[in-house]
């Protein structure tokens, strides 16, 4: 079966005629943005045989949104990860955040194939747009530190393993939307992390990586025992009250980096008992306790005042923050140490001089001196809380 796609129009919805001026040429598109991303646009903006209006914009939010997203997420996992042991995830993990994006690939799998089979082409694109989603917003952003900064070898190595499942298994879903795209992605896992390829012999020769296409590999299989329908939707209640903690937060101009001390939470899906789910909670809206409270008018509340403990907390977080942004301005990469000079005034230098182990255990720093010092790849002048800071 051949589906074709609709006629297609300029953003105006006028039909392209060179006597309107408003042809565009595909192949500017294509050498602008590649094939593929035109591809994704097509199979994702509405139903094939329904006409297209075509605006270049959009390829740019097709790109960032799909393409970037997914490129980053594998960038993430080649900066921190070590080589894993194999495609297939061997290790059971009992991290909740593991099970829940297994549960949400293998559910993705599921639907997808279904609606290929369907020739549903839009509705299998915004499966795996949203998957997409989840993986890079939610799962490596909640399992950062797992990798950056691991405390247990072994929750190392199975966040590593599930998240190189993830996009392995990914390459082959969109190996028939994106050919080259898939091929780059699945090359890049066999190759950079040795998925395919562990071993003594790590050579990769060109009949090695021929027989190991994207194109060539069975289409995935969902593995319906690993989809936990209560997980996906007790997760989905933990997003949704963490939006609106963090909504009111902002409403009450009051950053996330600053911890504050309870978050009130009004829930029918959700309760003492989800300990784990609770502590991502904790983490995503960054308070210290979760109290239930049936009788709130909303669903969520929080004490916003801030003690004496909780602002240096808050304090030391932006000082962090400040110095990763000089390391990446400086292109360093996460294994290198770096030696940290800070200059501020009196009140604030004693809250960091108490906290200078964490300070350096935090940034990758081998020693802080509160100091000035002409000798630094880059410097920040700027101000913490109305007071000057130079780092």
């Amino acid at each position: 079966n051949v589906i074709t796609l609709g006629l297609v129009l300029d953003k105006n919805g006028q039909k392209m005629s060179k006597s309107k001026g408003n042809v565009v040429s595909p192949w500017d598109m294509i050498q602008k943005y590649g094939s593929d991303i035109i591809r994704w646009y097509f199979y994702t903006i509405n139903p094939p045989a329904e006409p297209k209006k075509f605006d270049e914009l959009d390829l740019g939010k097709a790109l960032r949104k799909f393409i970037m997203t997914i490129y980053n997420s594998f960038v993430f996992l080649d900066t921190y990860s070590q080589q894993v042991q194999s495609p297939k995830l061997k290790v059971q993990s009992q991290n909740v955040l593991d099970r829940w994006v297994l549960s949400k690939l293998n559910k993705t799998i599921l639907e997808v194939t279904d609606g290929l089979e369907k020739y549903d082409i839009v509705g299998s694109g915004k499966t795996i747009e949203n998957f997409v989603d989840d993986l890079s917003r939610w799962y490596i952003r909640r399992s950062r530190s797992r990798l950056q900064r691991p405390e247990d070898k072994k929750d190392f190595e199975v966040a590593s393993t599930t998240l190189s499942h993830c996009l392995l298994e990914l390459s082959k879903l969109i190996a028939p939307f994106t050919p080259f795209f898939a091929e780059a992605l699945f090359q890049s896992l066999n190759n950079e992390l040795g998925i395919m390829n562990r071993g003594k012999n790590k050579s990769h020769d060109s009949k090695f990586i021929i027989h190991n296409s994207v194109h060539l590999q069975n289409w995935p299989e969902a593995d319906k025992k690993m989809i936990d329908y209560s997980l996906l939707e007790k997760m989905e209640e933990v997003r949704r009250l963490s939006s609106l903690a963090l909504a009111l937060r902002a409403e009450k101009g009051i950053k996330v980096r600053q911890p504050l001390q309870v978050l009130e939470v009004k829930s029918q899906k959700l309760d003492i008992r989800d300990e784990e789910l609770l502590e991502i909670l904790k983490d995503e809206v960054n308070v210290k306790e979760i109290r239930w409270n049936q009788e709130l008018e909303g669903e969520v509340d929080l004490d916003v005042k801030i003690t004496a403990e909780l602002k240096e907390e808050g304090t030391l977080r932006e000082v962090v923050r400040m110095v990763q942004g000089l390391r990446h301005d400086a292109n360093y990469v996460p294994k290198d140490v770096i030696f940290l000079m800070l200059d501020t005034p009196k009140e604030l230098a004693l809250i960091l001089e108490k906290n200078s182990e964490h300070l350096k255990k935090e940034v990758g720093a081998k020693s802080v001196e509160f100091k000035k010092s002409d000798k630094f790849d880059v410097e920040l002048n700027t101000k913490l809380d109305n007071q000057p800071i130079w780092v």
